[in-house]
């Protein structure tokens, strides 16, 4: 695991959003068996399906089309979880963050926020907590 200690390395922005953006505005709705070929492909491998594949599920908004995709979800949903109830708690090792999102004290705008990352016996003390 690659630990990246520059700050000006670490606020970069992994996310290309004039790529998501464009693809949004480019992507064709895709047709019924496209559709459940991408689904069916989630299903089998249960893994990140690529950006251009993710816009086309977006673009989805005709009713057969979106309930095989809710299908699919509660497949996809009983593989992975089964009928367990499952509870994420999030590490945050950070507050640093480049994005400006208005609901969340993160946000690269808030001055007022102390700025801090957590030095590897931190962050190990806060996993052994949870």
């Amino acid at each position: 695991m690659k630990y990246i200690w520059d700050e000006k390395e670490r606020m970069k922005n992994f996310i290309d959003k004039d790529k998501i953006v464009c693809l949004l505005k480019n992507t064709k709705k895709p047709n019924y068996s496209e559709l459940k070929e991408i689904l069916q492909k989630s299903f089998d491998l249960c893994e990140t399906l690529s950006l251009e594949e993710v816009a086309k599920l977006i673009s989805v908004d005709e009713s057969e089309h979106l309930e095989l995709m809710y299908e699919y979800a509660a497949k996809i949903k009983k593989k992975v979880y089964d009928n367990r109830i499952v509870v994420f708690a999030p590490l945050y090792v950070s507050n640093y963050c480049m994005n400006n999102c208005l609901y969340c004290g993160f946000r690269v705008g808030n001055k007022d926020v102390i700025r801090k990352t957590l030095s590897l016996e931190e962050i190990k003390k806060e996993v052994e907590i949870l």
